[in-house]
């Protein structure tokens, strides 16, 4: 878990099962508040969000061939007051490549707001992985606003993903959420010719 910036969120893994979609999960729980030390804009929201944080050898060879497909995870609130939700504006699903770019940092994520958010229920959620299915680019700039990536950016993430969050922190309080069966699915392979002149998709040529 990464993200609460006052202390670590506490984590484990819960070997039993609750309900069909849940069975030796992964839990957090947010014990830590970060206040502003000022009165606006929300000065009774916690700051700093928390995300499960995929372990490295998860994503060690890349996912580009899951194009077209899905990516699927299933969250299970135990505790929370999700009357007072995070802002939904907030990423749901945060992509990182660290060699993209040329060597740079490319950073693409999904917000809450496109899955009308989240109330603590047993969920699956199933996102597209395509360029037009959500996802906004960091546009490295603050002047910028976020758009979706091009075909080319969007895979050259997924071939070269070095991180992969997911966030726990759906309350501007206190919570405990469990997250369990986390895949990048896809039935056929869709990766266009164009992006396919390199196996980092490097070379590509897609409009």
């Amino acid at each position: 878990m990464v993200g609460n910036t006052v202390s670590s969120v506490s984590c484990g893994h819960e070997k039993s099962s609750r309900g069909r979609a849940m069975s030796y999960f992964v839990h957090g729980s947010d014990d830590k508040l970060n206040f502003p030390h000022y009165q606006s804009p929300s000065p009774d929201q916690d700051q700093a969000l928390w995300y499960f944080d995929a372990p490295s050898w998860f994503l060690e060879d890349g996912v580009g061939i899951a194009y077209g497909g899905e990516l699927e995870f299933t969250l299970s609130a135990f505790s929370g007051d999700f009357s007072k939700p995070t802002d939904d504006s907030s990423p749901l699903v945060v992509l990182e490549c660290d060699v993209c770019a040329l060597n740079t940092k490319t950073t693409l994520s999904f917000p809450l707001s496109a899955v009308g958010g989240w109330d603590g229920s047993t969920k699956t959620f199933s996102l597209p992985l395509t360029e037009d299915g959500g996802w906004l680019q960091d546009p490295e700039n603050t002047l910028t606003t976020w758009s979706a990536p091009s075909k080319c950016s969007f895979i050259e993430v997924l071939s070269n993903i070095s991180r992969l969050k997911i966030l726990g922190d759906h309350t501007s309080w206190y919570e405990s959420v469990g997250l369990d069966n986390v895949s990048f699915k896809n039935l056929k392979g869709q990766l266009p010719i164009c992006a396919q002149g390199s196996p980092d998709a490097t070379i590509c040529s897609c409009d």
